[in-house]
């Protein structure tokens, strides 16, 4: 699920038509930051959004090798249940 919710995330601020390099609030700027959203990025959301989908597409490969994505995706959520 958590994966499913940072490829949601890396769509979101990929596919959004603002021009603005810290984005908008549609992808990247949230209205109740203290900081006014100053130090916001889109393509830093990019970058970090996709580390973290690689880190954990190798963590996934390296607790279970050989196993098809499909699959390992199933045998995740058995083991969480």
């Amino acid at each position: 699920m958590f994966v499913d919710v940072l490829r949601r995330a890396l769509e979101l601020v990929s596919e959004c038509a603002c021009a603005n390099e810290v984005g908008c609030p549609c992808c990247t700027q949230h209205t109740h930051c203290g900081e006014y959203n100053a130090v916001l990025n889109k393509d830093g959301a990019k970058m970090v959004l996709e580390a973290v989908l690689h880190a954990e597409k190798e963590k996934n490969e390296k607790n279970h090798p050989g196993v098809m994505p499909e699959k390992r995706c199933r045998l995740v959520k058995k083991m969480h249940c």
